[in-house]
C-alpha cells in the first residue's frame, strides 16, 4: 500500500508540474496579453493650450479644466450581483432576479444622468444596451458643477466601475468675438483651427 501511495503521489505531482509548465511557460505570452487587456484601459487626456494675451496683458483666450463623462456598458452588467442571499434556488429564479436588478440599475443611471447632463433618457438607455462596448462618451467638456453632481451620483450608488470622469480642457474667450479673426478658434479636438490659435 505504501508503494502504491508513493506511485500515485509521484503521478499527481508529475501531472501538476506538467500543467504548471503549460500555463507558465508554453501559454505565458497569450495569458499575459489577456491579463493586460482585462486590467488596463487606455484613455487619452489632452493638454491645456497656452493663454493668449493682448499687448496690455489682457487675456484674449484661456483654457480651463473640464470633465468628460464616460460610460462603460460592459461593466454595468458585470457589476450586478447574481445572488446576494446565498439561498438554494433554481437558476431561472436567480437569472430573473439578476435581470430585474440590471434593469433597475439601467433605469437609475438613465434617469439620473439624463437629469444631470440634459441628455435624452432613451439615448442613455441605447448606450447602456451596448454590452459589448467598453467606452461610451456620454458628455464632453462638462463644467465643475455638473461634474460634481455626477461624482456624487457615482459615489452614492457604488457605480465606480461603470461611470468615469476624465480630465479635459475647454477654451474660453473672455471678450467673445472681439478680434476673433486674429485670435481664431479651436476645433472639437482642442486643436487650433484658425488665427493665433493655429
Amino acid at each position: 500500500i505504501l508503494i502504491l501511495g508513493g506511485i500515485f503521489g509521484v503521478a499527481a505531482f508529475v501531472i501538476l508540474f506538467a500543467k504548471l509548465w503549460q500555463l507558465q511557460v508554453v501559454e505565458h505570452e497569450n495569458l499575459e496579453g489577456q491579463a493586460v487587456t482585462q486590467q488596463t484601459r487606455e484613455v487619452t487626456s489632452s493638454a491645456n493650450r497656452g493663454t493668449i494675451y493682448d499687448t496690455n496683458g489682457d487675456v484674449l483666450a484661456i483654457s480651463a479644466d473640464v470633465q468628460n463623462v464616460i460610460l462603460y456598458p460592459r461593466d454595468v452588467a458585470s457589476s450586478v450581483e447574481e445572488d446576494e442571499f446565498g439561498n438554494p434556488r433554481s437558476e431561472a429564479i436567480i437569472e430573473a432576479e439578476r435581470e430585474t436588478k440590471l434593469q433597475d440599475t439601467y433605469d437609475l443611471i438613465a434617469d439620473t444622468l439624463s437629469d444631470i447632463l440634459g441628455i435624452d433618457r432613451e439615448e442613455i438607455m441605447t448606450r447602456l444596451q451596448k454590452t459589448n462596448s467598453a467606452y461610451e462618451v456620454l458628455a464632453e467638456k462638462v463644467e465643475d458643477d455638473v461634474a460634481d453632481q455626477v461624482r456624487t451620483f457615482i459615489d452614492e450608488n457604488d457605480l465606480e466601475s461603470c461611470i468615469y470622469l476624465t480630465d479635459d480642457s475647454k477654451r474660453y474667450y473672455p471678450y467673445s468675438t472681439l478680434a476673433a479673426q486674429v485670435v481664431g478658434f479651436v476645433n472639437r479636438a482642442n486643436e487650433g483651427a484658425y488665427g493665433l490659435e493655429s
